[in-house]
């Protein structure tokens, strides 16, 4: 994924300006409530024997500049994104932490090839089927049986496999192209692909949520700290000197470490209220496809191939106890004189 969507490409799209307008209706009441949070948690004595009509001059100072700081902390943000946010991680936690979610996108890309496993399994088995009877007629023996199921079931899913997968470039026999049959479906499986990436695994909403969750998100939060503490600096000459004089600068800090701590609490609020809007911007479903689709035949092969390969012998070898089992069956059925048992009637 981290190939296909280059971080700071996509962050870039979004209007720092146009965040601010998107959460412009709850900032204030937000910061009104950070603000009196931190007076009554970090400086009580002084909180609680300011004027009501003060309280409220600084929390007007402080929601006036609320809005251009969180236009300049979306800005920084997007500068320093790759340093504050780690989409390889995101991805796997989701994936992790949602292993039916893998399966879906998997079962629904490779529907069609999934489909063919099946198909050439019968016309297989048949064909197998047909050398294991001429094997029989020359070796009637009761193992025969269950080892050449053991070749049948193993022998049709890895050609099976192999004629998805394989050749990864169309090679020309005489009037045929013959390609892998997942990679003639590049446009069609980029698509869906795209779609689920998209919409269920890394939406914006998952994108925000591991922004603030991630290993990361210390940084994230040093830069809203940063902003906030310039905000409160710019703003400071309204009510800055009044801490200074009443309280000291000790007191001075504590509130303003304390207006950093409460807002965070409020940021997942914050980011939550845009998410609508990064969805549409970011446009991963878009920039997925389109770079999915232009992909040589190897770099698709390999982008989506390597990530369930290691399973292929699971599905080998679940065919090839499947054909142990049935020729088993069969001997028992055929030949139960040579395992000791009664004949069947």
């Amino acid at each position: 994924t981290e190939n296909l969507i280059k971080v700071d490409e996509v962050f870039a799209r979004l209007s720092p300006a146009r965040i601010s307008v998107e959460v412009s209706d709850i900032l204030p009441g937000i910061v009104s409530e950070v603000v009196q949070e931190a007076g009554q948690k970090h400086c009580p004595k002084l909180w609680e024997y300011l004027p009501l009509s003060v309280r409220a001059q600084i929390e007007e100072k402080v929601v006036e500049g609320a809005g251009p700081m969180m236009s300049a902390f979306v800005r920084d943000l997007q500068k320093n994104i790759t340093e504050v946010f780690d989409l390889k991680h995101c991805v796997v936690e989701r994936m992790v932490g949602d292993k039916a979610l893998l399966n879906e996108m998997f079962l629904t890309c490779g529907t069609k090839e999934f489909e063919f496993i099946r198909i050439s399994g019968f016309y297989l088995g048949f064909l197998f089927g047909i050398l294991q009877m001429i094997v029989w007629i020359f070796v009637k023996q009761w193992w025969i049986l269950p080892v050449c199921g053991v070749f049948v079931g193993y022998g049709t899913n890895v050609v099976a496999l192999k004629v998805i997968f394989i050749p990864v470039n169309p090679v020309r026999l005489c009037c045929f192209r013959v390609q892998g049959l997942f990679l003639t479906r590049q446009h069609e499986v980029s698509a869906v692909y795209a779609k689920m990436v998209a919409s269920r695994i890394i939406p914006a909403s998952v994108l925000m949520d591991s922004l603030l969750t991630g290993p990361r998100s210390e940084k994230a939060y040093a830069l809203v700290d940063k902003h906030i503490a310039k905000s409160m600096e710019d703003q400071g000459c309204y009510y800055k000197p009044m801490f200074l004089l009443s309280a000291g600068a000790e007191t001075w800090s504590d509130f303003r470490k304390g207006i950093c701590e409460e807002f965070r609490a409020h940021l997942p609020t914050l980011l939550g209220r845009i998410t609508n809007y990064a969805q549409e911007r970011m446009d991963l479903e878009t920039t997925i496809r389109t770079r999915m689709q232009g992909l040589c035949a190897r770099d698709f092969e390999r982008l989506l191939h390597a990530v369930f390969e290691q399973d292929e012998i699971k599905l080998i070898l679940v065919g090839a106890i499947l054909g142990f089992i049935v020729g088993f069956v069969q001997a028992l059925v055929q030949t139960p004189e040579q395992l000791g048992l009664p004949p069947l009637r």
